[in-house]
């Protein structure tokens, strides 16, 4: 392992939940329900993200129920497996061991003097829980504060950023053992598996890679079929991390072929390399985040035109990093747009639209990555994370974007 990650400390959860209890108190609220999926949904749940971040807890395939109020610090926890962990490992917090069908009794015993409630995570909640939650909540006000729990997400601490760094190394482990593996003559997916088995062994509780290997990488496709293709000389090839330490996440996009590679192939990582360079120079605090969108966007007009653009499709260029895979806030700045190409750019959003926006503040984390693709042509993408420091940006990982010729 690259190093331990015992996650985050007693001291560090507890202080969180009385901040977004004295949040929630401050917008009217007498006490903070929280509902949480574990980790087995990955990039897919950010529920998840938020439970972990208010308990270090992570129920893997099972579902949470946090309870916060003036008295109580108190856990309802669906699965009687994950029970005996759970009051291992969290201190001051009330473990109850309670099937989803009893959460409102065991509600309405907690919740006897309150009239109105904050949630977060109750967007991910499935609709028949809900429903059986009905009896404790039928006579209280809900108000959602996932807003003001996303707002202390926003700025990461030291703590957190510590482990993000941690992913980040084992994903430089994974760059730099691409080109033994896949020079090995199996199919791709055989390949995705020992370098997801490599990252468990360096400390990673979840990794899940992207591997395209194709004459024309147009897109990636996320199906058994792309995987069985066994990588030619000639072949352009994208490969794309998504791990955890600790549920923190990181991510990166590298680029390159099978053996030398075709001009224009090459042409292509130049022109993502550039666009990135000038979406992490414009990532400078007090700045708004729309620049380095628009930073981006300048460098592929510049360099393409409207009609090839027209054909261009690509997906967002960046999006929040935290204890879920999409933060907040930031990851609303950058607009999903694939398949459907905007006006100024592959990932801008249409002209008569408002897009959020951020300033640029130290401690932000983000994952940044230019991408576009052609059917005709191959695909370019180049993934980074990005921390802001008073400075400027940081990259946390060290494994060079250069063109692998592997």
């Amino acid at each position: 392992m690259i190093s331990p990650a015992a996650g985050l400390t007693p001291e560090t959860t507890e202080a969180r939940r009385a901040q977004i209890l004295a949040r929630a108190t401050e917008a009217g609220n007498d006490a903070v329900l929280v509902f949480g999926y574990g980790s087995a949904l990955g990039a897919g749940s950010k529920s998840h993200g938020t439970m972990r971040y208010l308990t270090g807890w992570d129920s893997h395939e099972a579902t949470s129920l946090l309870v916060i109020n003036k008295g109580d610090r108190v856990l309802f926890i669906s699965s009687p497996f994950m029970v005996p962990i759970a009051r291992e490992r969290l201190q001051n917090v009330e473990i109850i061991d309670l099937r989803p069908s009893e959460w409102a009794a065991g509600l309405k015993a907690r919740l006897t003097a309150t009239r109105n409630v904050g949630t977060i995570g109750f967007d991910e909640m499935p609709l028949s829980l809900f429903r059986m939650l009905t009896p404790a909540l039928e006579h209280l006000r809900l108000q959602s504060i996932d807003r003001l729990l996303g707002e202390m997400q926003l700025i990461k601490d030291e703590e957190a950023l510590q482990l993000h760094a941690t992913g980040a190394k084992i994903c430089d482990e994974l760059f730099a053992a691409l080109q033994k593996e896949i020079s090995k003559g199996a199919p791709c997916w055989q390949t995705q598996l020992a370098l997801e088995t490599k990252a468990r062994g360096l400390g990673a509780d979840y990794c899940r890679t992207w591997l395209t290997a194709r004459p024309s990488a147009d897109h990636p496709r996320y199906w058994p079929e792309e995987g069985l293709h066994v990588p030619q000389p000639g072949d352009q090839v994208l490969f794309g991390i998504a791990l955890t330490v600790a549920g923190h996440w990181a991510h990166g996009i590298r680029m390159g072929s099978m053996g030398p590679a075709p001009e224009h192939h090459k042409a292509m990582w130049r022109l993502a390399s550039e666009m990135l360079a000038a979406g992490v120079a414009a990532l400078t605090p007090g700045q708004a985040l729309s620049g380095c969108m628009a930073a981006i966007n300048q460098v592929l007009c510049r360099h393409t035109s409207a009609a090839e653009r027209s054909g261009l499709s690509g997906f967002r260029y960046g999006h929040g990093l935290g204890l879920s895979y999409e933060d907040p806030f930031i990851t609303d700045c950058f607009p999903q747009s694939f398949g459907a190409a905007a006006p100024s750019g592959i990932s801008g959003p249409a002209e008569d639209q408002v897009q959020p926006d951020l300033t640029l503040q130290p401690g932000m984390l983000m994952e940044l990555h230019p991408n576009f693709f052609s059917p005709e042509r191959g695909g370019a993408a180049i993934g980074e994370m990005i921390v802001i420091r008073e400075s400027g940006a940081e990259a946390l990982l060290k494994f060079p974007t250069s063109f692998m010729e592997l």
